[in-house]
């Protein structure tokens, strides 16, 4: 299983309309293929614009690759340069069970 972090920090006068926004975006997120859960975390700072992320797990990293490679994705991102103070930054980690 792989878990997905994508960072963004929304421009100001989009931080209240982001929840709702991720919620349409849920709607694209493939059911199968992969994708178990999505979730929408917001920074516990309050620094201005406001840091968001965007935390999802898959299967595998080809189910990911596939995910981002569709029109479903371009379609759910499609109108991000409108929210997003700068490019979103994604970090990518195998679980792993370290015996702990």
């Amino acid at each position: 299983m792989i878990n997905v972090g994508l960072y963004n920090r929304i421009k100001k006068s989009h931080e209240e309309g982001f929840g709702g926004t991720f919620k349409e975006v849920e709607k694209y997120l493939p059911q199968g293929n992969g994708f178990r859960i999505a979730k929408l975390c917001m920074e516990v700072s309050s620094t201005q614009p406001v840091a968001h992320m965007i935390y999802s797990e898959w299967g595998s990293i080809e189910g990911f690759a596939n995910f981002t490679g569709s029109k479903a994705f371009r379609n759910a991102t499609g109108h991000a340069e409108e929210i997003i103070e700068s490019q979103p930054q994604r970090a990518i980690f195998y679980e792993y069970n370290a015996g702990v």
